[in-house]
């Protein structure tokens, strides 16, 4: 009885190791396939680019170095990892991005004030994949 305990887990281990193994390669292969990686216009939609289209990821990072960098009291406080990555969320707008253009969203960080206190505000960011420059960042 006590092998048979002990073989249950051993098979259900190996079999998750295979079937890790297989998916993942399978999604690397995938990867590589998808014309949206190399060029934006090659996306069918929003979801597409933001998932596949690898300078999405350099316009996240320029629009929390421009809120660290640029904001006029100070660097924000930004929420907990929980939240998710920053700058992790985009505005649907489907027609803008066809052009180059993303609007990257940050909500609930704490922006200081002038009185030296903070206040929890949205930071829009505005980033442009053909020159891969900020366009405009503003707080709402």
């Amino acid at each position: 009885m006590r092998k048979l305990l002990l073989l249950i887990p051993a098979i259900f281990g190996i079999a998750g190791i295979w079937l890790y193994a297989t998916v993942s390669d399978e999604n690397k292969q995938t990867l590589k396939e998808h014309p949206c990686i190399n060029d934006y216009k090659q996306c069918r939609n929003l979801k597409e680019l933001i998932d596949f289209y690898p300078p999405v990821n350099d316009g996240r990072i320029l629009c929390t170095v421009a809120a660290d960098n640029d904001l006029k009291y100070g660097p924000p406080e930004w929420p907990s990892v929980f939240d998710g990555p920053k700058f992790g969320a985009h505005l649907n707008d489907e027609s803008s991005w066809k052009s180059g253009q993303i609007t990257l969203v940050q909500q609930g960080a704490l922006i200081p004030n002038a009185f030296g206190g903070k206040e929890k505000r949205t930071m829009f960011c505005k980033y442009d994949l053909n020159t891969k420059k900020i366009i405009s960042f503003y707080l709402e």
